[in-house]
């Protein structure tokens, strides 16, 4: 092999070294753009349960007051139960929805 095949041998090495390279950082760079969007939907989705939780808490952690207690006794345990909270009721009728906007959560 001549000098000038060896120079040209090793310039061809050293750019597809440099390619690869550039190849490898671009596909790391996704990888982490991706998990980064998979880390802000799962916070996302952390935060509305938690307000699933907090609703359902309202929702059923207050007993149903009844004037008569032969009422208490006779009422079914699935009726559809009052709404306490006049948010709730508003998030009920936009299809069980509330802005995030409006729940202030902490961390």
């Amino acid at each position: 092999m001549s000098g000038e095949e060896k120079n040209y041998s090793s310039a061809v090495k050293e750019q597809t070294f440099k390619n690869n390279h550039h190849d490898h950082k671009q596909k790391v760079e996704a990888m982490i753009k991706n998990i980064n969007t998979i880390y802000l939907e799962v916070k996302k989705m952390k935060e509305l349960s938690q307000i699933l939780l907090c609703d359902l808490n309202l929702h059923f952690g207050q007993p149903k007051k009844m004037k008569d207690p032969k009422e208490a006794e006779t009422s079914h345990l699935f009726e559809d139960p009052e709404i306490p909270d006049g948010a709730l009721a508003s998030a009920q009728r936009n299809g069980n929805r509330r802005p995030l906007e409006q729940v202030k959560l902490s961390n």
